[in-house]
Order: structure tokens, then C-alpha cells, then sequence
């Protein structure tokens, strides 16, 4: 027989052609010549298994069944191949390989109906308005590895479970079963599969470290199952932990049954002779300890001797009808006859069978074994086994747990509750009351405990393993936290501090979200905190170039920028129709017809965040940086500036007394550097100093009245050598609009101006300005809630003595990046 790999649902060579024989154990005949797997070609099959998991990870449940139930059918149909093969490459018995095919097909049916029960739940929780939950989902590419005395069915379960739960799977046959293991993925491949699925791996035994430390190291493989022997199994544990990859191990074993006083003989027997002889014994369930009463010892050794003389040796290859066929290699009758002639030397007794002929070995019983042989806790894995006479049930479990090893177990008893008792304190991974050692159904969790390994097979226990449980919330979009970063809202131009509210649709993004109530921090430390707390300031073109709050009472709480951290520009144009007159009433800065650009920005914002509540509301500081506008004007007679901008410097403490009404009291420094020329006024606008404190109040509403009131004081005072006059300004701005819901509101607004004093500069054009002024227009603004926002206003303008009259048209928007 010859076998090759299968990549991408291809039968190819190995690279090179690389080859290594299967030979017979008695014979020495080659049974099987098959590929040699480099690493080279282990880490393309990871490679081809993980570009399909992308895919198959999202097939759906039925169709992930359909595959797997027309697997089972093919295996079936080819139960007298499997026979065949079988009896040559490993020696079983035609009982045996019928066995397996039948548990492989059992296996690939239940692993079909547990791909709906892949299942999460819901958790219960204490954040109102949040949906708890567990989902679970593949973990990826999973590396499958099996011996080869139960080819069919240890082949079916590291492939089947993984591929129902959604995984991809790489497997790496056993060196002395290839063909058998092929067969095992070639009816996947048969049932339609799709490609890189399932990928089949076999190598040369000395080849074997380095292409298995491949494949485990390869980043695609998030999950290793091993079936196979202690020693190995601890080397693939520890080269698994080195990549923090969790394994599911079923190793060696040591399987004890217990015949209790009350036993049934004839019955414990009869399950002896199936758990201990069966392929040989080498199974990982062989009954490989007989822990029998003294009470009944004589009869159960007698009838037990009996019944395993008669089992019928051959090869299965030549003869269907035997029962006891060659060990898997001649090496294994070598060990065997080290430990019996150890066990003889120290007491034994040989009531069955005999020595081994390389791999042939007779049906064997060693009675009498005590804990000073090496046969009472070495695994035998053969077709010999060992009675240890006990006095009593407390006895007998002892004996049945001295023992480093934990997978089958079984007990014999008629007082049902007092074997189950004896089960119960056994330290196994199964036990079977009345039963034999040597049991499996693919429904049932299989697995080991101490050095039998870890992890379960089969039953719903199996879906652990194979799949990642993720925990998903799903949670209000706005909602409490002890500590965060705000994003600064609007107040009337847009629906002010928008917190959820019965219509959650019209929400937006807030200045300050109710959240803590005096529950996250200490209250004699909330304080303290708001002070410390710097909140993403309000970055505005204005008409000053520089001013955050004069420029309107719509200004105020409504730069809707970006998170704290990002950058923004914000863009503004003017239309202009106005004019500063002299005392003759001559326009000396017309800007009739002019157009105006402010760019702030690009301006970072450094923001430190606490949300305080005291006295029964949110307190909170914010500031602003240093920032430079650029400030262009074009157009007949319009202003220009040059220099590199304005500064500014602003602080704001703001007092949130509902989801509604909120106090700011806010203090800015303005200081222009560039040099305006206006008209026959040069050097207007360089070194002076702008003061403004200000108090305002607002209360908005996402659908409903907005309202907005501003008082501001302006003081004015020039630095050195300049045409400007310093002077003192009181401002009241205004604005009263509705709400439209989605971010829109409509109003209108304006401002009541009067200068209280002002020092005429000597030799200045320019006039004393001390006078009033008067504005009001229509205001429609929008903000989004990633921080879009775009304002328009059309303003009147009135004054008198000397202050500006005209229109004003004004555009701005704040653009996040």
C-alpha cells in the first residue's frame, strides 16, 4: 500500500519524494510505504488550514452537519477495507476493526447533531438598560494527533469534534497506521469537505520531533489534542505551554477492576477477559489490574485463567477468526518478558499464558502481584494482566488508586450502593459499575485525570475544547463612568447638554453625562477633582479673531469638536455690510461687499477629565491652550492683518444643576499680534491685551425650548506703543430657539453692547467709541454626534455714536480629523 499527504484537498508527494516504510511486526514485509512529511510541508498545511478556517469557521450549522453524517455513511460503506488494513498494518482482529468503524461512524453522527449545541447564555447584571452574554466560537486551526491501536475511532474524534465546532484541522497520522488514517480522511474529503479543511500529514518516526515542534509553533494552530503515551504526551504539554497553547491530552492508562465480595463472578469474568485481551490489550482502557477480594479470589483467578486460555492467537491477516494477534512491534515482547520474569523472581504467580516471541505474545495472567514488582504500576500495554488480592472494600480502593495513572476504572458488586460507593472514591476519569474497563460512546465525556492526561472527549464536555467563550455586552450608548473624557456640546444653537432621554433616537453627544452621584469618589475629595480636571475646550473663528465667548451667545457650549486628542480646523466666512465711521460720519474701515476666512487650528487638545457632583449637581473645569487664528480678508476696502494670529488663553468652570440648566463662569486673555490695516488706520489690533470674564446660563432641550444668556465684561488695554485705546466693554448676548430633535435647532439671537470708557490714543483717527450697539438675526445650527457642525446667521446691526450699523451673514463649521 502506498499513502501521500492531502493539502488543500490534493493527494501530493512529500517534498522531495521523501518516503519511510511501514513493516510488518512479524514478518518484516512492507505493509505500507508512505510520504515523509518535511517541515516545509507541515508549515504549508498550517498555512492552508488557517486560509481556510476563514470560511469554514462561518458554515453554517446544517451544512457543517450534512458533512459530517455523509462521513459516517462513508466509512461504512467501507467497513471490509478497514478490516483489511487493519489486520496488516497493525494486526487487529476483525472483532476489533469492526468495532472501531462502527464507534468512528457513531462518533462522526453525534459530532453532527452537536453542531446547534454550540451554545452561550445570558448572565444577569447590574448595569440597567445592558444585555449580558457568553458566546462560543472556533478557536481556529487545531493540530490532531493519534496512535494507532484504535485508528478508526481516535481518528474520528480529533477530526470530527473540531470540524464541528468550526474549526479547521491539521491532522498528523500515526507512523505505524498511515493508510488506515488516510482511509479516516478520505471519507471526510468523500463528503464534501471543502479544501484546506482537513489537511492529513504522516512523517518519518525520525523525522518526528522537528515536524510536530513546527506545527505546534506555527501561529495558526491555537489548539493541540493528543492521544498517545504518557512520555510523549508530557513533551507535547511542555512544547505547547512554551507558545501558551492549551492541549487536550488522553494518555496512558492503568485500568483497574475491582471484584468486591458480593461480585458477581461469572459476569466480572467475563468483562475481565474482553477489557484485558482485547487487540492484544493494547488499548488505552485495558484492564491491566484485577483487584479481587480474597474472599473469591480463588474462583475468579480460576475461571478467569480458564476462559483467557482459550482465546485463539494468529495473525488476523492470515486468519480472520483469532482473537490475540501480534503485539505492534517485536520490541513490546522484549519489555513484556523483563517484567514477568521481575514478577516471578518476587512472588508471582503465572496461572496463564507465557512468555512473548517477539510480537507474539498468548493471552497472560500474572495473580498474586504485589507493589514490589515493576509490572504492578507500569503500563503493560499487551496482552497480559495482573490480579492483586485485596482483604475488604477500604482495601481495595487503596489499591485501586496506587497508581500514577486515572482513565478507566471499573467495579463488581451486587449491593449496587455499596459498588457505587467504591466507584465514586475511585480517582478516574470513568468508572463503570458492573461493566468492563474497555467502553466508549461518543455521547459520554472521555478523558483521564493525574497522568492519564486532561481534557475531555465526546458528549457536550468536547465543546470546551474546542471553542474560545467570549463575554458580549450590549449597553446604552450613554451611561456612567467614575472618570472620562467629555466631548463639549451645544447649549442653544444646538440641543445644549443632550443626555438619553425618553427618545434616545435624538440624543447626542454630551458635555457632562449624570453619572456618578456621589458614589465613584469620596465626597470630601470631589472638589478637589473637579479643580484638577480640565475638560476639550471651545475653539471658535470669531470676529475678533480670538475671542471663544464673544462672538455670541450661540458660541458658548457649542463647539461639538472632536474627542479631546483629536485635531479640528475650524472654518468660518463673513459677509460683512458695515462700517466704522468718524465724527463726520465718514466711513474710514468700509468692508462692503468683503468676504473674511478665520482658520483656527490645527489646535491639539490636552484634556484631563473629572466628573464631580456637589450640592446636588456636576461641577467641572475646562481650558483651553494657546491657539493661533489666521485671519484673511479680501474684497473692496475689506480689513487685512498680517502676523502669524492671535493667542488666546481660556478657562471655563461650569455648573450642570440638571440634564437641562447649566451655570458657566468663564475667564479669557486675548492677545493679538498682527498688525490690521484699516483703511488710513495702520498698527490697529498689535500689542494690546484682551480681558473677558464672563457669566452665562443656559437650558437646552433635544426637542424643545433653548435659551441662553450671556453676560461678559470686556477690558481693553494696550501694551506699548499702539493706535488702540485701551477701554472697558459690557456685553449681554442672547439667544431663544427650539430644539427640531437629530441634532437641528432654529432661533434667533444677538447681543446688546455698551462701552463704558475708553483712552483716546493721541494723534489717532480713530474716535472715542464709547457708545451702544445693538444685533438680532435669525440661527440655524446642526451638530452631529462624531462632532460635525455647521452653523449659519444672519444678523441686523445698529448703533450709536460711531459703533458699526449694517448685516452680517455668517457661516461656521468645525470640522474632526
Amino acid at each position: 500500500m502506498k499513502t501521500q499527504l492531502i493539502i488543500d484537498n490534493e493527494h501530493v508527494a512529500a517534498r522531495g519524494g521523501a518516503t519511510y516504510a511501514r513493516m510488518h511486526p512479524v514478518s518484516g514485509s512492507v505493509v505500507t510505504t508512505a510520504a515523509a512529511a518535511t517541515v516545509e510541508d507541515a508549515i504549508k498545511a498550517a498555512e492552508s488550514a488557517a486560509a481556510a478556517f476563514k470560511t469554514w469557521s462561518l458554515t453554517s450549522p446544517t451544512e457543517r452537519r450534512k458533512i459530517l453524517l455523509k462521513a459516517a455513511d462513508a466509512l461504512e460503506a467501507r467497513v471490509p477495507e478497514f478490516i483489511q488494513v487493519m489486520a496488516s498494518e497493525v494486526g487487529a482482529s476483525e472483532l476489533w476493526s469492526g468495532f472501531n468503524v462502527m464507534l468512528a461512524a457513531n462518533l462522526f453522527r453525534e459530532a453532527a447533531s452537536l453542531v446547534t449545541q454550540i451554545q452561550g447564555e445570558t448572565i444577569p447584571t447590574d448595569k440597567p438598560g445592558t444585555l449580558s452574554m457568553t458566546v462560543r466560537q472556533p478557536v481556529g486551526v487545531v493540530l490532531s494527533m493519534v496512535p494507532w491501536n484504535g485508528p478508526v475511532v481516535l481518528a474520528a474524534r480529533a477530526i470530527a469534534y473540531p470540524l464541528a465546532c468550526g474549526n479547521t484541522v491539521i491532522f498528523r497520522a500515526s507512523e505505524a497506521s498511515p493508510r488506515m488514517h488516510l482511509m479516516v480522511a478520505e471519507a471526510l474529503l468523500e463528503a464534501g469537505l471543502p479544501a484546506g479543511a482537513l489537511n492529513f500529514l504522516t512523517n518519518d518516526p525520525d523525522n518526528a520531533p522537528e515536524v510536530v515542534d513546527a506545527l505546534i509553533a506555527h501561529p495558526a494552530v491555537r489548539r493541540i489534542n493528543f492521544t498517545g503515551s504518557t512520555r510523549v504526551g508530557r513533551i507535547i504539554a511542555q512544547k505547547a505551554a512554551t507558545q501558551l497553547k492549551r492541549c487536550l491530552l488522553e494518555l496512558g492508562g492503568k485500568a483497574p477492576l475491582v471484584v468486591l465480595d458480593d461480585a458477581n463472578i461469572e459476569g466480572a469474568v467475563k468483562a475481565a477477559v474482553f477489557g484485558s485481551f482485547l487487540y492484544q490489550g493494547q488499548i488505552c482502557m485495558s484492564t491491566e489490574r484485577l483487584v479481587v477480594d480474597e474472599k473469591v479470589a480463588d474462583d475468579f483467578v480460576a475461571k478467569f485463567a480458564a476462559r483467557a486460555s482459550a482465546l485463539k492467537m494468529g495473525d488476523p491477516a492470515a486468519g480472520p477468526g483469532c482473537v490475540i494477534g501480534p503485539m505492534v512491534t517485536a520490541e513490546n515482547g522484549t519489555r513484556l518478558n523483563d517484567l514477568i520474569d521481575d514478577a516471578v523472581r518476587k512472588g508471582a504467580v503465572l496461572v496463564c499464558g507465557g512468555m512473548a516471541d517477539g510480537a507474539v505474545m498468548p493471552a497472560t495472567i500474572l495473580d498474586k502481584v504485589t507493589p514490589a514488582m515493576r509490572i504492578y504500576d507500569e503500563e503493560t500495554f499487551g496482552p497480559i494482566t495482573t490480579v492483586v488480592r485485596v482483604n475488604g472494600a477500604e482495601e481495595a480502593i487503596r489499591v485501586a488508586n496506587d497508581t500514577a495513572y486515572g482513565l478507566s476504572s471499573a467495579v463488581f458488586g451486587r449491593d449496587v450502593h455499596r459498588a457505587l460507593a467504591v466507584a465514586l472514591r475511585i480517582d478516574a476519569g470513568c468508572v463503570h459499575v458492573n461493566g468492563a474497563t474497555v467502553q466508549n460512546e461518543a455521547q459520554a465525556p472521555y478523558g483521564g485525570t493525574k497522568n492519564s492526561g486532561y481534557g475531555r472527549f465526546d458528549g457536550r464536555a468536547v465543546i470546551d475544547e474546542f471553542t474560545e467563550l467570549k463575554w458580549v455586552t450590549i449597553e446604552p450608548e450613554m451611561q456612567d463612568y467614575p472618570f472620562y473624557v467629555f466631548r463639549c456640546a451645544s447649549s442653544t444653537a444646538v440641543p445644549g447638554d443632550q443626555r438619553p432621554t425618553a427618545d434616545p433616537k435624538n440624543s447626542q453627544e454630551t458635555i457632562m453625562t449624570n453619572h456618578t452621584r456621589g458614589r465613584m469618589l469620596p465626597r470630601t475629595t470631589h472638589a478637589l477633582a473637579a479643580l484638577a480636571a480640565l475638560l476639550c475646550s471651545p475653539v471658535f473663528a470669531t470676529e475678533g479673531g480670538g475671542s471663544i465667548y464673544a462672538n455670541g451667545v450661540e458660541n458658548f457650549l457649542s463647539g461639538a469638536l472632536p474627542p479631546p486628542g483629536f485635531y479640528s480646523i475650524v472654518y468660518g466666512t463673513r459677509y460683512h455690510a458695515t462700517a466704522l465711521r468718524d465724527d463726520s460720519g465718514n466711513d474710514i474701515a468700509a468692508a462692503v461687499g468683503g468676504f473674511r476666512a478665520d482658520v483656527t487650528g490645527i489646535v491639539p487638545r490636552f484634556v484631563w477629565v473629572s466628573d464631580t457632583r456637589v450640592f446636588g449637581g456636576q461641577l467641572a473645569f475646562q481650558t483651553i491652550v494657546p491657539l493661533l487664528n489666521v485671519d484673511v480678508r479680501v474684497g473692496p476696502n475689506a480689513q487685512s492683518k498680517t502676523g502669524i494670529g492671535d493667542i488666546n488663553l481660556a478657562a471655563a468652570l461650569g455648573y450642570h444643576v440638571s440634564d437641562k440648566l447649566h451655570y458657566v463662569v468663564a475667564f479669557e486673555v486675548n492677545a493679538p499680534t498682527g498688525k490690521y490695516e484699516r483703511g488710513d488706520v495702520a498698527n490697529i489690533g498689535r500689542n494690546y491685551w484682551n480681558v473677558e470674564p464672563l457669566i452665562a446660563i443656559s437650558y437646552a432641550q433635544p426637542s424643545g425650548i433653548n435659551a441662553d444668556v450671556k453676560l461678559m465684561y470686556d477690558y481693553n488695554f494696550r501694551n506699548g506703543d499702539t493706535d488702540y485705546r485701551s477701554g472697558q466693554e459690557l456685553h449681554a448676548d442672547y439667544a431663544l430657539g427650539w430644539g427640531l430633535g437629530n441634532g437641528w435647532v432654529a432661533g434667533v439671537g444677538g447681543y446688546v453692547y455698551r462701552q463704558v470708557s475708553d483712552d483716546d490714543v493721541t494723534g489717532s483717527s480713530v474716535p472715542a467709541n464709547r457708545g451702544r450697539a445693538f444685533a438680532a438675526g435669525p440661527i440655524v445650527k446642526y451638530q452631529s454626534k462624531n462632532g460635525w457642525f455647521l452653523s449659519a446667521k444672519y444678523e441686523r446691526q445698529s448703533g450709536v455714536r460711531n459703533r458699526s450699523d449694517g448685516e452680517a451673514f455668517w457661516v461656521k463649521a468645525i470640522i474632526p480629523f
